[in-house]
């Protein structure tokens, strides 16, 4: 999805290749979730929806980190899309949450909380970085490490049992991750990109900084 989505943003440029490799990705994430859950079809076409959102959400941060105009930095882009991430949420939680947080008579547990806002923050800044330096789609293709990480952790702390099936896609997927990197970070893109960071070492992380102070007989910049 994030792959069509980046075609039709013109962030990619269509190859069979690159298709091939995404497909490998997306077969093995397949083969690791058949047969562990039982579809439900409200619920596939709101997963779908979801999908289709998060694949244009990274493609317009990557317009909005890599435009030649205004180039954010990780934390600004985070300094403008919390706002808004905590307006968009708070709709659908005044309806599904509230009643229950309304009814809750333990006591919150402020520290965990706070500890898992500071573990979101961390990540989005961790994925506006990687969104910055590299594409929407190298974001999109290398998330099921994540995700692989979240399953050892569960494994270890909670028990969760893995199944020969899953570990097989895992694998499958993982290969598909190499050879996607490997022909992303090493066909000449990220030389180029270390040679002109040595041309220019001094060079802005934003380029028009989206507020700047005003001076004597000139307005500001927004």
């Amino acid at each position: 999805t994030t792959f069509l989505v980046s075609l039709a943003f013109g962030n990619e440029v269509y190859t069979t290749k690159s298709m091939l490799k995404v497909k490998v990705v997306g077969l093995g994430v397949v083969i690791a979730s058949y047969g562990d859950i039982k579809a439900n079809f409200f619920g596939v076409a709101i997963q779908m929806s979801a999908i289709l959102c998060d694949a244009v959400r990274c493609n317009l941060l990557q317009k909005v980190m890599q435009t030649n105009a205004v180039k954010l930095t990780p934390v600004g882009t985070l300094y403008f899309v919390a706002p808004m991430a905590a307006a968009s949420l708070a709709l659908p939680a005044l309806f599904l949450d509230f009643s229950n947080l309304r009814h809750h008579d333990r006591p919150i547990p402020y520290i965990w909380l706070m500890g898992s806002c500071m573990a979101a923050s961390s990540l989005n800044l961790v994925v506006f970085t990687l969104i910055g330096k590299t594409s929407a789609l190298t974001t999109s293709v290398t998330g099921p490490l994540k995700e692989w990480v979240c399953i050892l952790v569960a494994m270890v702390v909670y028990g969760t049992a893995v199944t020969r099936q899953q570990w097989c896609g895992y694998a499958i997927a993982l290969c598909g991750i190499f050879w996607y990197q490997r022909d992303k970070f090493f066909s000449g893109g990220v030389a180029a990109g270390a040679q002109a960071v040595v041309a220019n070492p001094k060079q802005d992380d934003e380029k028009v900084p989206l507020i700047m102070s005003p001076r004597k007989g000139s307005p500001t910049a927004v």
